[in-house]
């Protein structure tokens, strides 16, 4: 991990006397003082260039976010959402991972705007299965897309309870600029709501998901 050779001298040496402890012939041997003293010369090198180096690193402590691995979080956040996300809204992606990171740094309202884009980015796909011939509206947002669905009576009466409960609690209060997400809690809130609500509209879409409007932008706040 360091630029300097101090950390293979160290391994070097006590790789040379565990050699010599799975030896049985050499086993009882003791170590002489002038070995110990080699080793713990090795060591203190090691120690100070380790000591110059962190000073110079960008170097941050992340603490667990509830049950999350942080590795997983930062590195790959996919596993946070339905192994079919990427196979049925693969334009969802790149918002499931970057919200992730955002979740692992404690970014959190910056995690908000990932993941309501994401969950929207399913929306599109869902809507577009069961509008079929009906009256769109000219712009796409979460509200609008809800409001044609109750007008025109499609769509799973479960999934849309569960969008519009995102919409109250999550989507709207963070449109405004005076609020923010404070704490673990309700940033983990916050991602269970959209999690449900994707993995139930991801059940509905099949592999081959219908997309014709994904020339359309997504519009997360407003609608």
């Amino acid at each position: 991990l360091f630029r300097s050779s101090s950390a293979n001298d160290l391994l070097t040496e006590i790789a040379k006397h565990l050699i010599d402890f799975s030896d049985s012939d050499t086993f009882s041997q003791p170590i002489t003082q002038w070995e110990i003293r080699s080793i713990k010369s090795k060591f203190n090198s090691l120690e100070t260039v380790m000591k110059a180096e962190l000073q110079s690193l960008d170097l941050y402590y992340v603490s667990p976010k509830g049950g999350f691995d942080n590795r997983n979080l930062i590195q790959d956040g996919a596993q946070l959402f339905p192994i079919s996300l990427n196979q049925k809204v693969p334009e969802a992606q790149s918002d499931v991972l970057k919200g992730a990171r955002c979740m692992a740094f404690e970014l959190w309202t910056a995690m908000a705007f990932h993941f309501h884009r994401a969950n929207e980015a399913v929306l599109r796909r869902y809507y577009a299965s069961v509008i079929e011939g009906n009256r769109q509206p000219k712009n796409l947002t979460m509200g609008t897309m809800l409001s044609s669905m109750e007008q025109n009576e499609v769509g799973d009466v479960n999934i849309k309870a569960a969008l519009k409960n995102i919409t109250i609690f999550h989507r709207n209060p963070i449109a405004h600029p005076d609020h923010h997400i404070e704490s673990v809690d309700e940033a983990l809130s916050l991602y269970a709501s959209i999690r449900a609500a994707m993995g139930y509209m991801l059940d509905k879409l099949p592999f081959a998901a219908p997309d014709p409007l994904s020339a359309l932008p997504a519009q997360v706040i407003s609608g």
